[in-house]
């Protein structure tokens, strides 16, 4: 059955698979000779893997608060249905993917399938009914696993810096949340 993306929300919460364009992740990096920069790193596509479910709440939350969801205060953020971050994962094309050193074919045919617990592949969206310039399979990473605060993730949304893409339908991202806690809640051993 080949994956038909929901339509981009234009409004509303973030929503649990929500596909979001032109993320920025802010780090301090160390800026020799002692001093510190904060640095900007992009994040072409990714996708919001925090509960559904938190964020409805969070969102009427915000909007109960009096602010746009944007622009809530430090001090608002002490209220409990208030989530900080949001955990998204990066998005990548199978170029992307292929090309990383120490991948052979026969793992790549094993994250394709959905058979490696680091990886997590979108089932390919493109069939006979879909334009050519249909977005192409998906990949995750779940190591590229991150969190960004909420309240920027509003305001760049609103100010048209982060696109909202689509959403990944509800048969699909329930597998994909699975998978996700599954490799993150495993136990870790050194070797």
């Amino acid at each position: 059955m080949p994956l038909i993306y929901d339509g981009p929300l234009h409004d509303g919460p973030l929503r649990q698979g929500e596909i979001l364009a032109g993320v920025s992740e802010y780090r301090v990096l160390p800026n020799p000779p002692g001093g510190y920069l904060v640095g900007e790193i992009a994040h072409p596509l990714v996708v919001a893997l925090s509960a559904d479910c938190d964020l409805v709440q969070e969102h009427v939350a915000r909007l109960t608060l009096g602010s746009p969801p944007g622009e809530v205060q430090p001090e608002q953020e002490a209220d409990g249905r208030i989530v900080p971050h949001v955990i998204v994962c990066d998005l990548f094309n199978e170029e992307t993917v292929r090309g990383r050193p120490g991948l052979n074919s026969d793992l790549f045919r094993r994250i394709r399938r959905n058979q490696d617990e680091r990886y997590h592949t979108l089932p390919d969206p493109r069939s006979a009914q879909t334009p050519p310039d249909a977005r192409p399979q998906l990949f995750i990473d779940f190591r590229k696993a991150l969190s960004i605060p909420t309240t920027s993730l509003y305001l760049a949304i609103e100010q048209k810096m982060i696109q909202r893409i689509s959403v990944v339908p509800h048969t699909y991202v329930h597998d994909l949340i699975q998978r996700f806690f599954a490799f993150h809640s495993r136990v870790g051993t050194p070797d």
